[in-house]
């Protein structure tokens, strides 16, 4: 019950995993337990490679501007990179 506010399937999670780009997400390792929970539902469903940002809260954006920057640009690089 607790991710009942989501909007998707877990059928409609899997096909992200079958896409055509890889699906990346990011959690501070100091995020409350449901952040972690939901990170944990996209790699497992989604096949979403996990960035687990050292010294960040829910806010990286905020808490670490720079460690979420390089892992965007990091994702962006192999994109970028691949066929």
């Amino acid at each position: 019950a607790q991710f009942a506010a989501m909007t998707c399937t877990p059928a409609e999670l899997a096909s992200l995993a079958d896409g055509p780009l890889a699906v990346s997400a990011t959690v501070g390792a100091n995020s409350r337990r449901p952040r972690h929970q939901a990170a944990a539902v996209l790699a497992d469903h989604a096949g979403a490679h996990l960035h687990t940002l050292d010294d960040v809260g829910h806010l990286a954006q905020l808490d670490d501007p720079g460690a979420l920057a390089r892992v965007v640009a990091g994702v962006v690089a192999s994109v970028e990179a691949s066929p």
